[in-house]
């Protein structure tokens, strides 16, 4: 499958425009390797800021990852503890 904008959601955000934001995203379909792949939200590459958060319920399991770089593609690191 690819990224459905359907599925996504802003979760948290402030009033301040340069402070990060927090969405959630959920596929039944797509895997966590293929959601943290560089490019998969590229269809939302200017919504994004790096250090951006999004929580991910995948097809496979669950992660929060990290917007690490938005210039030709959004690219995301998942958090680990």
């Amino acid at each position: 499958m690819s990224f459905d904008k359907d599925y996504m959601g802003v979760w948290a955000t402030t009033g301040n425009s340069n402070a990060g934001r927090a969405y959630l995203y959920k596929s039944s379909t797509d895997a966590l390797a293929t959601i943290t792949a560089s490019g998969y939200f590229n269809e939302k590459i200017n919504q994004f800021v790096v250090q951006d958060l999004i929580y991910i319920q995948a097809s496979d399991g669950t992660a929060i990852a990290v917007v690490t770089s938005v210039t030709t593609n959004v690219t995301v690191e998942v958090i680990t503890a």
